[in-house]
Protein backbone atom coordinates (compact mmCIF):
# COMPACT_ATOMS: atom_id res chain seq x y z
CA UNK A 1 0.00 0.00 0.00
CA UNK A 2 3.14 2.39 0.80
CA UNK A 3 4.82 1.33 -2.39
CA UNK A 4 1.42 2.19 -4.66
CA UNK A 5 1.09 5.46 -2.71
CA UNK A 6 4.97 6.61 -3.15
CA UNK A 7 4.35 5.64 -7.15
CA UNK A 8 1.32 7.97 -7.26
CA UNK A 9 3.42 10.43 -5.47
CA UNK A 10 6.19 9.76 -7.92
CA UNK A 11 3.70 10.04 -10.95
CA UNK A 12 2.35 13.56 -9.80
CA UNK A 13 5.49 14.73 -9.29
CA UNK A 14 7.23 13.39 -12.97
CA UNK A 15 3.73 15.04 -14.44
CA UNK A 16 3.88 18.66 -13.11
CA UNK A 17 7.80 18.37 -14.35
CA UNK A 18 7.28 17.13 -17.34
CA UNK A 19 8.90 19.03 -20.53
CA UNK A 20 7.33 20.59 -22.95
CA UNK A 21 9.57 21.10 -25.67
CA UNK A 22 10.35 19.09 -28.32
CA UNK A 23 12.52 15.74 -28.12
CA UNK A 24 15.14 14.98 -30.17
CA UNK A 25 14.65 11.60 -31.60
CA UNK A 26 17.56 9.52 -30.76
CA UNK A 27 17.14 6.63 -28.43
CA UNK A 28 19.95 7.28 -26.39
CA UNK A 29 18.44 11.36 -25.68
CA UNK A 30 15.32 9.11 -24.97
CA UNK A 31 16.46 6.74 -22.77
CA UNK A 32 18.71 9.06 -21.04
CA UNK A 33 15.89 11.15 -20.22
CA UNK A 34 12.77 9.21 -19.60
CA UNK A 35 14.72 5.43 -18.45
CA UNK A 36 10.81 3.76 -18.40
CA UNK A 37 9.70 5.06 -21.37
CA UNK A 38 9.78 2.36 -24.34
CA UNK A 39 10.83 -0.47 -21.90
CA UNK A 40 10.13 -3.85 -23.45
CA UNK A 41 7.52 -5.38 -21.21
CA UNK A 42 6.59 -8.92 -22.80
CA UNK A 43 6.27 -9.68 -26.52
CA UNK A 44 3.48 -7.19 -27.78
CA UNK A 45 3.37 -3.76 -28.17
CA UNK A 46 1.37 -1.58 -26.31
CA UNK A 47 0.36 2.24 -25.73
CA UNK A 48 2.11 3.86 -23.60
CA UNK A 49 3.06 8.18 -22.40
CA UNK A 50 5.84 9.34 -20.89
CA UNK A 51 5.78 11.16 -17.79
CA UNK A 52 8.90 12.71 -18.16
CA UNK A 53 8.99 13.65 -21.88
CA UNK A 54 6.05 15.04 -24.01
CA UNK A 55 6.58 11.68 -26.33
CA UNK A 56 3.68 8.47 -26.53
CA UNK A 57 3.15 5.51 -28.49
CA UNK A 58 0.73 3.95 -30.30
CA UNK A 59 -0.59 0.30 -29.57
CA UNK A 60 1.67 -0.85 -32.37
CA UNK A 61 4.24 0.85 -30.62
CA UNK A 62 4.76 3.76 -32.82
CA UNK A 63 5.27 7.42 -31.57
CA UNK A 64 2.04 9.05 -31.69
CA UNK A 65 1.06 11.76 -33.57
CA UNK A 66 0.95 14.24 -30.33
CA UNK A 67 4.66 13.15 -29.24
CA UNK A 68 6.45 16.05 -29.80
CA UNK A 69 9.53 14.35 -31.02
CA UNK A 70 11.95 16.33 -33.66
CA UNK A 71 14.76 14.96 -35.86
CA UNK A 72 18.00 15.67 -35.74
CA UNK A 73 18.55 17.30 -39.05
CA UNK A 74 15.28 19.59 -37.48
CA UNK A 75 16.72 20.79 -34.50
CA UNK A 76 19.87 21.56 -36.23
CA UNK A 77 18.51 23.50 -38.45
CA UNK A 78 16.00 25.72 -35.67
CA UNK A 79 19.13 25.98 -33.72
CA UNK A 80 20.71 27.36 -36.48
CA UNK A 81 17.71 29.85 -37.01
CA UNK A 82 18.04 30.86 -33.30
CA UNK A 83 21.77 31.91 -33.90
CA UNK A 84 20.59 34.07 -36.67
CA UNK A 85 18.19 35.62 -34.95
CA UNK A 86 19.89 36.60 -32.09
CA UNK A 87 22.82 37.71 -34.31
CA UNK A 88 20.63 39.73 -36.36
CA UNK A 89 18.84 41.24 -33.81
CA UNK A 90 21.87 41.63 -31.43
CA UNK A 91 23.18 43.83 -33.79
CA UNK A 92 19.94 45.96 -34.44
CA UNK A 93 20.20 46.89 -30.71
CA UNK A 94 23.90 47.37 -30.92
CA UNK A 95 23.31 50.15 -33.36
CA UNK A 96 20.18 51.51 -32.24
CA UNK A 97 18.02 49.99 -34.74
CA UNK A 98 15.69 47.89 -32.37
CA UNK A 99 12.28 49.12 -31.11
CA UNK A 100 10.52 47.32 -27.97
CA UNK A 101 8.16 44.87 -29.05
CA UNK A 102 8.11 41.52 -27.43
CA UNK A 103 6.10 38.36 -28.35
CA UNK A 104 3.08 37.22 -26.77
CA UNK A 105 2.46 33.37 -27.12
CA UNK A 106 -0.17 31.67 -25.62
CA UNK A 107 -1.41 34.81 -23.65
CA UNK A 108 1.72 34.69 -21.94
CA UNK A 109 4.71 37.40 -22.23
CA UNK A 110 8.66 37.02 -21.64
CA UNK A 111 8.33 40.11 -19.80
CA UNK A 112 6.51 38.39 -17.29
CA UNK A 113 10.02 37.48 -15.94
CA UNK A 114 12.54 39.70 -17.81
CA UNK A 115 15.30 41.04 -15.89
CA UNK A 116 15.41 44.20 -17.81
CA UNK A 117 12.08 45.62 -17.35
CA UNK A 118 13.10 48.57 -15.45
CA UNK A 119 15.48 49.62 -18.50
CA UNK A 120 13.14 49.12 -21.31
CA UNK A 121 10.15 50.65 -19.97
CA UNK A 122 7.68 48.26 -22.73
CA UNK A 123 4.65 48.84 -20.79
CA UNK A 124 5.83 52.27 -18.75
CA UNK A 125 5.82 54.04 -22.82
CA UNK A 126 2.16 55.23 -23.79
CA UNK A 127 0.92 53.88 -26.86
CA UNK A 128 3.77 50.94 -26.77
CA UNK A 129 2.11 47.96 -25.58
CA UNK A 130 2.26 46.27 -29.06
CA UNK A 131 3.17 42.69 -28.72
CA UNK A 132 4.30 40.32 -32.16
CA UNK A 133 2.07 37.58 -31.59
CA UNK A 134 3.07 34.50 -32.04
CA UNK A 135 0.96 31.05 -32.97
CA UNK A 136 1.32 27.41 -32.45
CA UNK A 137 2.58 25.53 -34.86
CA UNK A 138 2.10 21.85 -35.84
CA UNK A 139 5.21 20.12 -35.94
CA UNK A 140 4.67 19.83 -39.71
CA UNK A 141 4.29 23.18 -39.89
CA UNK A 142 7.58 23.71 -38.22
CA UNK A 143 9.09 21.16 -40.38
CA UNK A 144 7.94 22.78 -43.71
CA UNK A 145 8.77 26.15 -42.10
CA UNK A 146 12.32 24.80 -41.44
CA UNK A 147 12.09 22.91 -45.04
CA UNK A 148 11.33 26.61 -46.55
CA UNK A 149 14.05 28.65 -44.70
CA UNK A 150 16.68 26.12 -45.18
CA UNK A 151 15.48 26.65 -48.84
CA UNK A 152 15.49 30.59 -49.15
CA UNK A 153 18.90 30.38 -47.02
CA UNK A 154 20.84 28.08 -49.71
CA UNK A 155 19.10 30.09 -52.95
CA UNK A 156 17.02 26.67 -53.70
CA UNK A 157 13.66 27.08 -55.20
CA UNK A 158 10.45 25.12 -53.66
CA UNK A 159 7.77 23.32 -55.58
CA UNK A 160 9.83 21.66 -58.01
Amino acid sequence: RRVLFRSKQREAVLSELRMEGYVPLDDEVISHTDRKFGEISGDEPRKEDSLVVPLSTTTKGLLSSNSKDISSQDLLQLLDKNRQNMTHYGNQILHGKKSTKPSLYDGKSPCEYCGYKSVCCFQCKPGEKEYRMLEKMTKKELGEALYEQSNLDTGSETGN
